[in-house]
């Protein structure tokens, strides 16, 4: 069985996220496989068949469960394969999300550790979950509004995602060692990057704005999350210029003034050396 098998009987879309309500039969015994250049979300709507043993591969990263949850996230680019008992009916919410759409949360080609792999075969996260359900609501019965009100519900659900893979666990974030950022702190330097025009973003600037120094902080944030603080913040002002990009009614020179650059020559040849590609040839190929 594969995606082809639901059976569609309620769809939606809007910009960079859409959502089915389907249905199929597990055959006894079942074996699915899947994969999607889009992440997508399945929320069980009927109980798992039992006896379920899934398995999630992302690039060089895979991870078993003896059994999957109601809620399973497949990132784009990986795929979910699942073997075990069926014969019932099965009736799901698959919301799609397009990674260059919802680039500042998730972007494509993240690289998912085992750990992360684990959570996605069971994803517990109540919010996820009731904005599952508000989707299957607004995908069955639309009504005013209903485009904007779900493109706003998979910002959401993309927002609740990336917090889940935060280098530091759910929960408490307790620090990973002695010399780590807490929770607190990281945070803080995660939103004043955000916050930031991406060209003019400095670590000195985000050490003064936390209250540490630039040695200080350069090393406690490798040390929470794997990842240098430039690292971080190039990938951040990439996909910030990715999601600005998808909007048609910004022109390039508007998108290059809001992201602290010069002009668009400056922000045309920083974007190239991220991505390979220019800002126009970026737009022509997701519009």
């Amino acid at each position: 069985m594969n995606e082809q098998d639901w059976t569609v009987e309620a769809e939606a879309r809007s910009s960079g996220i859409r959502v089915q309500i389907a249905q199929c039969h597990w055959p006894h015994p079942t074996e699915y496989c899947e994969s999607s250049n889009w992440h997508l979300l399945n929320l069980s709507l009927t109980a798992i068949p039992d006896s379920i043993e899934g398995r999630l591969q992302c690039g060089s990263s895979g991870a078993d469960s003896p059994g999957v949850g109601k809620l399973v996230f497949v990132p784009a680019m990986s795929q979910l394969s699942c073997r075990g008992g069926g014969g019932q009916h099965q009736r799901v919410v698959r919301t799609f999300l397009d990674p260059q759409f919802q680039a500042t949360h998730l972007p494509a080609g993240r690289d998912f550790q085992p750990d992360h792999l684990q959570r996605c075969l069971k994803v517990q996260v109540p919010a996820i979950t009731r904005t599952m359900v508000r989707l299957c609501r607004e995908t069955l019965e639309p009504s005013f509004g209903s485009g904007i009100l779900i493109e706003s519900l998979g910002t959401i659900i993309a927002v609740e995602l990336e917090r889940l893979f935060l280098p530091a666990p759910a929960g408490d974030y307790p620090p990973k060692a002695a010399n780590s950022l807490s929770r607190t702190e990281l945070r803080r330097v995660m939103d004043y990057v955000d916050s930031q025009c991406a060209a003019n973003i400095t670590i000195s600037d985000v050490a003064v704005a936390c209250n540490m120094s630039s040695r200080t902080l350069t090393r406690k944030f490798k040390l929470t999350t794997g990842e240098t603080l430039h690292e971080y913040a190039h990938r951040h002002a990439t996909n910030r210029a990715r999601a600005l990009l998808n909007d048609n009614r910004r022109s390039i020179k508007e998108v290059s003034y809001e992201l602290g650059y010069p002009n668009p020559s400056a922000f045309s040849i920083a974007f190239r050396r991220a991505t390979g590609v220019s800002p126009s040839e970026y737009r022509r190929a997701v519009t």
